[in-house]
């Protein structure tokens, strides 16, 4: 019969607890001999790398036992039940009454006979919680809260009756537990990728994982040798002939479809189980464990989040169950989709989940964990691999649509590829994933070209198509469609993702409703903006009673967390667009993380400009925070005016100090100065022009610069002029004032389409008045010296309040500008004094 122990606290005169429990591990360690310690290690199911570093510590291996029992909860500063209950299994009896005598003398916690220690066999390693939680310390053996049933006791705990162990699990009796948890696994993954919806308002059409999944950018990161950099498929990921780590990370951007990836391998995986392929390495696992990290909140046994979350209610099976049928499983893939959504991420929690990914349990299985690239794992499986999702090409985009959105019909994927092509921004935005498919399944039912310049103007016109489908199916009134600023809404989304602490992803539904008001919380589920769910949800308190254990919770999310972005940056634009003190706003900026919550501040700043500017500012003080600076800037819908300062190593630089990056995803750059009505304008060097001219060389899409509104010299040398120009041959344009000029790459000079313009005021006049802008006198000069190179007689030049003089030939102005006298020039009038 296993010792029972209740705990009462021996106190000072004050009332307070010895504690001195720093010398009780220092005593702790001198009880530990190599002996007792392996066999702990292999009592508590410590990784055999963990077991062979203890064989091989030496004298130090005792320390060390004590710090690996520390950090796994197996000994804390009020509770050595863990440790006592192991040596007391192991039949040792005499360590154990001198661990507990040693552990009363030093911290004054006393354990008697009456009550159970806490079970070992659910913990592997004891659950430790947040410093908000109450921490939970001893219960009496009927009421340890792992063993509790569902507050509506439709699951059945039973099933502890028989003789667990290796020999019974190879018994028919265990084998059909087994195949029953992958049955009931395909059945619940099953549901899962079956009922996709593209668009979140469109619920009458419903798609399969498999008819929308189409391969995209895949590579690898780091880690492992010999690894191609691209993967060809999602398989190859699960490959050991190409990526043999245990531990894989799957990184990517918002939208990029990490989601969609595990869906995917749970799909192939299933299938695999039905009718094996020889293709799919999926099929060499004999269970697949995929776990929505954002539905683990106060879950912190994998063992009860495989129960509560992928299991059936009426399956019986125990969580010591569910263990034995992993333990003894040859070959198990644990899939961890969206860890920057994990409730426990930030916190002081120790879970099943971080001891898994870290080694420290199943070390064995492989595990792949997706995230956000801004919210890579520490303290990582020493042998990890990172594999990045990079989004789709043309090809993929393509594919796309014409698998999923238009299959057996050419002529719309044709139009829908169309508007594509005719917009290369769009067609830059739709290589995120998820805005590609937002798009697609929008444009097939709309037949007006879509302008679109940002990603702000895209979710604007996203979420207008939303509402515009709810009123049309509603059969609102038009008088009554309006979009209404939801503030209460916004704040709460705000508050949620830019926590100090941590993110809050999730709302309990009645508490989010009673927030942002009835009728905008009915208007976003309908939309599909918002999501209502059910989460399990477990009370570790002490004491608490068996109703309120484990208890189903409503609650509602976003469809996307880009949702969540969206509405938080509508906040965000408010408050920095308005008339409040710099210090104050850089405070709130500080709590939004640009490489993780970077549509926050991109949308913001195509929402409002005054936000936009001080936005921009803050970010070229962060560190790493300029690429994002840029980013914001082409958000703004309104012409940047006055942006163009000068260029440094080759890069455009703008009157704010911001630095554009070296290679620009666009595909025409337009240099305007407003200046065109004033007496003074901005020289652009020759060598400006170059540098300009090689960074729209250095893009693949680059096809166009236009620069507006500069004085540039006459001609451009040939040793201006980059190699690369007169292949490429993009165009090259220049409006000083109101006539464009476009340079010939092949000679330096600047030519003229409109040559009947041009001749026809050879015939009448050409007049240059002091008091037009220098603007205007330098685009009739550049007139004059493309008639005199094609040899164009002029008739005349009148000169009003303009001539100054002339110098070697040269007709100087009051402005400073000087030009060769036209030779068949046949008269010039100066102050209205006509000269021959």
């Amino acid at each position: 019969m296993a010792s029972n122990y209740n705990v009462t606290d021996t106190v000072t005169g004050e009332g307070y607890p010895i504690t001195r429990y720093g010398s009780f591990k220092v005593g702790l360690a001198n009880l530990l001999f190599m002996g007792v310690i392996i066999e702990l290690a292999t009592f508590f199911e410590y990784p055999i790398a963990r077991i062979e570093e203890l064989g091989n510590a030496g004298a130090a291996a005792c320390l060390l036992m004590v710090r690996l029992m520390e950090m796994r909860g197996q000994i804390q500063p009020n509770d050595i039940s863990p440790l006592l209950h192991a040596l007391h299994r192991l039949d040792k009896l005499g360590i154990e009454k001198s661990v507990r005598d040693l552990f009363k003398s030093h911290t004054g916690i006393h354990y008697t006979e009456g009550y159970s220690e806490t079970p070992i066999n659910d913990l592997n390693i004891k659950q430790r919680h947040c410093k908000s939680a109450v921490q939970r310390t001893h219960f009496p053996k009927d009421l340890y809260p792992r063993q509790f049933p569902r507050a509506d006791h439709k699951r059945r705990v039973g099933c502890d009756n028989h003789p667990v162990g290796p020999k019974y699990w190879q018994t028919t009796n265990g084998t059909q537990k087994t195949r029953g948890v992958v049955e009931a696994l395909r059945k619940t993954y099953s549901r899962w990728y079956s009922k996709i919806q593209p668009i979140p308002y469109i619920r009458d059409r419903m798609f399969g994982v498999n008819e929308i999944y189409v391969e995209n950018g895949i590579e690898i990161v780091e880690g492992g040798a010999h690894i191609p950099s691209k993967l060809d498929s999602f398989r190859d990921v699960f490959d050991k002939g190409i990526i043999s780590s245990r531990n894989i990370l799957l990184e990517g951007d918002p939208g990029y479809g990490k989601s969609t990836f595990a869906l995917q391998a749970a799909y192939d995986w299933c299938a695999q189980k039905s009718s094996p392929s020889s293709f799919s390495p999926l099929r060499n696992f004999q269970v697949l464990i995929l776990l929505p990290l954002r539905l683990l909140g106060s879950i912190s046994s994998i063992y009860e989040a495989i129960r509560s979350i992928l299991l059936p209610t009426d399956l019986e099976l125990s969580e010591k169950d569910v263990k034995e049928i992993l333990k003894y499983c040859k070959t198990v893939l644990f899939v961890f989709d969206g860890y920057d959504e994990y409730p426990d991420r930030n916190c002081d929690t120790v879970t099943d989940v971080h001891r898994i990914i870290e080694g420290d349990m199943f070390a064995d299985f492989k595990v792949l964990t997706s995230t956000r690239s801004s919210s890579l794992l520490r303290n990582l499986y020493h042998r990890y691999v990172t594999v990045r999702l990079t989004g789709f090409n043309d090809v993929a985009r393509n594919r796309y649509i014409t698998k999923s959105v238009v299959p057996n019909d050419d002529a719309a994927a044709t139009r829908i590829i169309g508007l594509l092509k005719e917009n290369p921004i769009l067609s830059d935005i739709c290589q995120v994933p998820m805005f590609c498919v937002l798009f697609a399944h929008m444009a097939e039912k709309e037949d007006d070209r879509i302008e679109l310049n940002s990603v702000t103007s895209f979710i604007k016109h996203i979420i207008s198509c939303m509402y515009n489908h709810m009123w049309v199916k509603d059969r609102v009134p038009s008088s009554n469609r309006i979009v209404h600023d939801y503030v209460k809404l916004m704040k709460i989304a705000f508050e949620g993702l830019c926590s100090e602490s941590q993110q809050s992803l999730q709302w309990s539904a009645t508490m989010f409703k009673e927030a942002i008001g009835i009728s905008c919380y009915n208007d976003l589920v309908k939309l599909g903006i918002l999501i209502e769910e059910e989460k399990t949800v477990i009370n570790y308190e002490p004491g608490i009673d068996v109703a309120n254990f484990i208890n189903d919770l409503q609650i509602v999310r976003f469809y996307h967390k880009l949702f969540a972005e969206w509405y938080a940056a509508n906040h965000l634009s408010a408050v920095a667009g308005r008339f409040l003190k710099y210090p104050w706003l850089k405070s709130k900026f500080k709590q939004i993380h640009p490489f993780d919550l970077q549509f926050v501040f991109r949308f913001a700043c195509g929402l409002n400009s005054r936000a936009a500017k001080r936005i921009i500012r803050y970010l070229q003080t962060v560190e790493g925070g300029q690429k994002f600076a840029s980013l914001c800037f082409f958000e703004q819908a309104h012409e940047p005016g006055e942006s163009f300062n000068t260029l440094r190593n080759g890069n455009i630089v703008l009157c704010s100090g911001l630095e554009l990056p070296p290679r620009l995803m666009v595909t025409k750059i337009n240099l305007k100065d407003d200046l065109r009505n004033n007496n003074t304008a901005t020289d652009l060097p020759e060598d400006s022009v170059r540098q300009i001219l090689t960074q729209g060389l250095r893009s693949a899409i680059f096809e166009e610069l236009m620069i507006d509104g500069y004085l540039l010299p006459m001609t451009l040398s040939p040793e201006s002029i980059p190699d690369g120009m007169r292949s490429k041959k993009f165009p090259v344009s220049w409006r000083p004032h109101d006539q464009l000029f476009n340079l010939n790459p092949q000679s330096g000079h600047w030519e003229m389409d409109d040559m009947k313009s041009l001749k026809r005021l050879c015939k009448f006049a050409f007049t240059i008045n002091g008091s037009e802008s220098t603007l205007k006198q330098r685009s009739t000069i550049q007139m004059l010296q493309i008639a005199s190179r094609m040899g164009m007689p002029i008739a005349l030049l009148e000169l009003k309040q303009s001539f100054f003089n002339i110098e070697a030939g040269l007709m100087v102005l009051q402005s400073g500008f000087g030009f060769l006298v036209h030779q068949l020039l046949r008269t010039f009038g100066s102050k209205g004094v006509e000269k021959t």
